[in-house]
């Protein structure tokens, strides 16, 4: 059972449906969630119109839904900038200042200016009638603790949030990634992992090898023991199991069953044991073997 895909992970969980709220969803479904594509349900928010028909054009499945709409923290008015390169596009201008300092700043270069309603997320999942989010993807440039503002009712019933957070700010005025962390954390989450991005200074003209400068991520939020303890049950243990091995985060599966393993059969427990045990590569166990002499010479 080592390549997780949807035919084992159905056998491993026995997993009912789950549904993945993507919004900013130009580019497709990402990679880690496009493998489960036949067995989850993705509901896409994109307001740019042309990437919405791309969205549309290339799905594969009918149980996913795709709205053409932006969202904020309530119903106005406000500007769409599209940038040149489509997937920078945002609700704030790119900070010239700032953009300017690294390489390719004229991907941030504005091609035009539409005017959009902004609704919320809540409002509009009801008008859609959607009654379940299980994890929640935002990506919208800037945006991100607007559209949060307008979550309210979803972010109370969701197992696991992705979202971009800056921290430094590549756009006129957007929150940072403090702001986006604390309003997070008031609903039960903790932070689990980042995923970083870094920008290279346009002076390395001579292409020295250079990590760069970290200016963004994909912040990854995990239920914490509190929230687990008021909320569990067997079905939203199974989804935050899912999602904790969709992100390589094993040993919070282990936590997962260790503490809540009387919610799952017996069956259910030893297909994610021997799952996990799969996992174990060579490589592993060379490191424990050597970890282990390099104990026993130290202790001689």
């Amino acid at each position: 059972m080592t390549n997780l895909n949807q035919s084992n992970f159905q056998q491993l969980l026995n997993l009912e449906e789950f549904t993945l709220l993507d919004i900013g969803a130009s580019g497709g479904v990402e990679k880690k969630w496009k493998k489960f594509e036949s067995i989850i349900k993705i509901v896409g928010y994109e307001p740019d119109k042309m990437e919405y028909e791309n969205l549309i054009q290339e799905n594969i499945s009918s149980k996913n839904i795709f709205i053409n709409a932006a969202l904020g923290e309530e119903n106005i008015q406000s500007n769409l900038y599209i940038t040149k390169k489509q997937q920078l596009s945002s609700l704030f201008k790119p900070d010239p200042i700032v953009v300017n300092k690294y390489v390719d700043p004229g991907r941030f270069d504005i091609t035009d200016e539409i005017t959009v309603n902004l609704t919320t997320v809540d409002e509009s999942l009801e008008l859609a009638n959607i009654t379940s989010i299980d994890f929640l993807k935002v990506d919208t440039q800037g945006s991100e603790l607007n559209i949060l503002k307008g979550s309210i009712n979803t972010l109370r019933n969701i197992a696991g949030i992705e979202i971009e957070v800056e921290f430094n700010p590549i756009y006129q005025n957007q929150p940072i990634f403090s702001e986006i962390d604390t309003f997070i954390r008031g609903f039960g989450f903790e932070l689990m992992d980042f995923e970083p991005a870094y920008y290279l200074r346009k002076e390395n003209d001579k292409n020295y090898p250079s990590a760069g400068q970290i200016m963004f991520a994909n912040a990854i939020y995990f239920p914490n023991d509190l929230y687990l303890q008021n909320r569990i049950d067997a079905k939203f243990l199974k989804k935050i199991i899912f999602i904790s091995i969709i992100y390589k985060k094993y040993d919070y599966t282990m936590y997962l069953l260790t503490t809540f393993s009387e919610l799952l059969t017996d069956e259910t427990v030893n297909n994610i044991y021997q799952y996990l045990d799969s996992m174990k590569s060579p490589s592993t166990y060379l490191r424990r073997f050597i970890n282990i002499l390099k104990s026993i010479t130290k202790n001689a």
